[in-house]
């Protein structure tokens, strides 16, 4: 957002594109545990062909547009990603989850914009500032520090936050 705000200005040109990689198949990172994670989630680890053609797809954008700034990458079965993530799923797919071995989907790249907007009713603000601490006290748990420590507003990298701590604590959600 920030690049692109100094783009919109004219103080700097061109676009930028942060993508948010999965946990990668090649990546030797992990374990059983951490593909286990990921399969309960309905995810598969990416392999390095879709990591390939993602990069692709944000490097040639069809939508320049300076609101287009991230994108994230995501391996599963595509309707299973699709009810995840628009929030029609109440549990986490079971046995009938992606078998990474079978799966024939393809690397699902979804983009977003600005974070959503806060509730200006009371009740609403009461509920984010819950949510928003219990966030911060299981993410720094998982980072080993003190939860004032941690800012909402700041990139969790910040911290040392990397892909296989953050399925650790997408489990513990």
């Amino acid at each position: 957002a920030y690049r692109n705000q100094l783009v919109r200005t004219g103080a700097r040109s061109g676009t930028t594109v942060s993508v948010n990689w999965p946990f990668w198949e090649e990546g030797g990172i992990g374990g059983t545990a951490v593909r286990e994670n990921l399969r309960t989630l309905g995810l598969a680890p990416l392999d390095t062909p879709r990591a390939l053609t993602a990069l692709r797809h944000a490097m040639t954008p069809e939508d320049t547009s300076p609101t287009r700034s991230r994108l994230t990458v995501l391996v599963g079965g595509r309707e299973e990603l699709k009810a995840r993530f628009a929030g029609d799923q109440e549990e986490p797919p079971g046995e009938s989850a992606t078998d990474p071995a079978r799966d024939t989907s393809t690397a699902a790249p979804v983009t977003g914009t600005d974070p959503v907007a806060p509730p200006d009713d009371v009740a609403g603000q009461a509920l984010v500032e819950e949510a928003t601490g219990h966030l911060r006290r299981l993410v720094a748990s998982s980072l080993k520090l003190d939860p004032e420590r941690l800012s909402p507003d700041a990139a969790l990298e910040r911290y040392g936050m990397d892909s296989v701590i953050a399925v650790g604590v997408i489990a513990e959600l």
